[in-house]
């Protein structure tokens, strides 16, 4: 059976390309923000039209680079280390990338593999200023030490950890390390938290541990 084509469809269809690809950027990003991601990609592969105009909104939206500027003055290098620790940031604000909102109080987790969560966290503080807080429950102490203490601290902590799994492999202990710096923000002062989750395997394989050990208790 030969295919019939619609003409008034396709005439429609080129309708909507030209409206949308002559948008500006602030009602591009208005038009596509209610859309769902699933939505946004089946129209990415209409035409190379819109797919120019799903890209632009995508490029603003799911910016890495802007997501991650409240919590560090050096978003790219920031994320050349997650590659390089093959770290994974978790938790709330991986939610909110995907669904592009925003909780600029709530802290950015990131679940780091043992071998160098305490480079990271010394990154922390030499090249993003932040501070090592001691506190990881309760109220906050600032350690305002060198990073020598902050070493020592963090392997301590991580010693524990380790023994622990080790006395019942079953045992999946939640080790957090907590760093803090103060930022004025929207002309508030606000303090930005980053808290470093220890992954004794690795990080991939910490989250499926941990969501496994959760289910089989409930």
């Amino acid at each position: 059976m030969e295919n019939v084509v619609d003409v008034s469809l396709l005439n429609r269809i080129s309708t909507f390309e030209t409206f949308l690809t002559t948008l500006t950027p602030e009602l591009n990003h208005k038009f596509f923000e209610t859309w769902s991601l699933s939505s946004i990609l089946r129209l990415r592969r209409v035409s190379s039209q819109l797919k120019a105009a799903v890209e632009n909104y995508m490029e603003e939206s799911w910016d890495f680079n802007e997501f991650f500027n409240p919590w560090f003055d050096n978003p790219v290098e920031f994320r050349q280390i997650l590659f390089d620790t093959q770290s994974i940031v978790t938790g709330s604000q991986a939610l909110c990338f995907l669904r592009r909102s925003r909780l600029p109080r709530s802290d950015l987790n990131i679940i780091i593999p043992v071998e160098v969560i305490i480079e990271f966290g010394i990154w922390l503080v030499e090249d993003e200023g932040y501070e090592y807080d001691s506190a990881i429950i309760g109220s906050r102490r600032i350690q305002r030490d060198n990073s020598s203490g902050i070493v020592y601290a963090m392997s301590s902590a991580i010693s524990l950890a380790i023994n622990a799994t080790l006395e019942d492999s079953d045992y999946r202990p939640i080790r957090a390390f907590n760093f803090i710096r103060g930022r004025r923000i929207e002309g508030r002062y606000e303090f930005m938290t980053v808290q470093l989750l220890l992954a004794l395997e690795t990080a991939i394989e910490e989250i499926f541990s941990f969501h496994s050990s959760k289910s089989s208790r409930t």
